[in-house]
């Protein structure tokens, strides 16, 4: 009978048994507010546990959680005098390299995220949550993060005169070279094969699923050169590696953004095409104040670096992918088409 209870204590102990750890138990947070130094601070576990206490129900078909901690906007409030109203981007990481980002549309559910260390429930805290799970009731679980280690918060920053978007697909001629076959003859390529080819620094990225998914990712440098892109069964792709956490081995890859270059992964069927139009293109367009009403600056590129300049009207129910896509079928030396911002 002993040997039963024993290890059901441990695991409702569980938390307070990684709190010992200095190692984990804390988060080191930087403040990016658009200066060259920002701030940076580290909050204590012990002090997390010393605010206010409050609990999130969750139901889920099985069963209902209830989960207990501190609200994350308070903490992040009483801690580092950041109101939540002013984050335009939040990347918590875990210790083994894992990262959530949440911003844009998102950002509403900030507001709901819990610091969660116990369940009031009869649920165990599982070993797998480490000394503190940082949880969003809204959001995927491929949000929430297990034993948070760091904390990025960038603050509003002033919106530029102008920015690009460049548009590519996969099987442009400059990514030939990074294409390789592992032993079952199935497509790969490196992450940071496909960042040195853009000729960007950024670790950066975001994802579009054919699935209803866009996901952003933070990726430390080591995490990076890990990273690989498969060719899936459905002719999208999906991301896998060694030792790549699961939460980011994300499916159905359509279109991958770097700093600006957005790559199609394939050509797009009228479901796909929509998916990316709503998640994509329409944050986009809120995001830099876009009238719909207006002139397309476009800059078409061909591989031999010959630019042509386009302006086209922007019109009810125009397909801005049909457009794009429009443009590479019908000059085969197309490299890329930069969209220019104002």
């Amino acid at each position: 009978m002993k040997t039963k209870i024993i290890p059901l204590i441990l695991l409702f102990l569980m938390p307070y048994l990684y709190a010992q750890d200095n190692n984990v138990a804390g988060m080191h947070v930087i403040i990016d507010d658009g200066s060259t130094q920002g701030r940076e601070a580290f909050v204590p576990f012990s002090t997390i546990r010393s605010g206010e206490v409050d609990s999130v129900s969750i139901d889920s078909p099985e069963s209902v959680t209830m989960w207990t901690g501190i609200r994350l906007c308070e903490l992040i409030k009483t801690q580092l005098q950041v109101d939540c109203q002013d984050i335009v981007k939040l990347t918590i990481s875990a210790d083994d390299g894992y990262s959530s980002v949440i911003s844009d549309d998102l950002l509403r559910s900030v507001h709901d995220g819990l610091c969660a260390f116990q369940l009031t429930d009869s649920s165990p805290w599982e070993i797998s949550y480490g000394y503190m799970r940082i949880i969003f009731p809204d959001l995927r679980r491929m949000y929430w993060v297990n034993s948070p280690t760091k904390m990025i918060i960038t603050l509003g920053k002033k919106k530029t005169t102008h920015e690009s978007l460049i548009f590519r697909f996969l099987d442009n001629k400059n990514f030939q070279s990074i294409m390789k076959q592992d032993l079952t003859g199935v497509d790969y390529f490196a992450f940071e094969d496909l960042v040195f080819t853009l000729q960007t620094k950024t670790n950066n990225f975001t994802v579009v699923t054919g699935d209803s998914l866009i996901r952003d990712y933070h990726v430390s440098d080591e995490l990076n050169k890990r990273l690989l892109f498969h060719h899936s069964d459905d002719d999208g792709w999906e991301i896998d590696g060694i030792d790549v956490p699961l939460g980011l081995k994300t499916r159905h890859i359509s279109a991958i953004i770097i700093g600006g270059n957005h790559i199609f992964t394939k050509r797009l069927s009228e479901q796909e095409q929509n998916m990316w139009a709503t998640l994509y293109l329409d944050r986009v367009i809120e995001k830099n104040e876009i009238q719909t009403s207006g002139i397309i600056h476009m800059i078409l590129t061909d591989y031999n670096n010959k630019l042509c300049h386009e302006n086209i009207d922007w019109i009810d129910g125009l397909n801005f992918y049909e457009l794009i896509e429009s443009k590479f079928q019908q000059n085969e030396s197309l490299d890329y088409i930069e969209w220019m911002i104002y």
